[in-house]
């Protein structure tokens, strides 16, 4: 059996190898997902100047979408993979999007705070 480390780290190198194919079917997979990004950001009746964090983002949803609620407010993606970041950042700068904003993130790490 794998250690906690040993186990996060193939994570992270399994979503970082994957990232280029979730990037090309990212519009798809993220219209089969709507429903559900719709339901969770509407249960957490967000408002201008809110400030979320959107854990494990991936390519960035729902965070992208929760930056346009806040308005003023303030969104960061955070996730393991480099790789998926860069996607969701990449997204972030097509869509104009200039409240959100992504970080590399270890949530396995004991004692770890954001």
């Amino acid at each position: 059996m794998p250690s906690a480390e040993e186990y996060k780290e193939q994570q992270k190198i399994t979503w970082n190898r994957f990232s280029g194919g979730w990037k090309k079917w990212d519009e798809l997979v993220m219209t089969m997902l709507s429903g559900t990004g719709k339901v969770m950001l509407a249960k957490a009746c967000l408002k201008a100047g809110d400030q979320v964090m959107d854990m494990a983002t991936g390519t960035g949803e729902p965070g992208l979408t929760a930056a346009a609620l806040v308005g003023s407010g303030e969104v960061i993606g955070v996730d393991l993979a480099e790789e998926m970041l860069a996607v969701a950042e990449e997204k972030a700068s097509a869509r104009g999007v200039t409240n959100y904003r992504v970080q590399v993130f270890d949530g396995f790490k004991r004692g770890v705070r954001a």
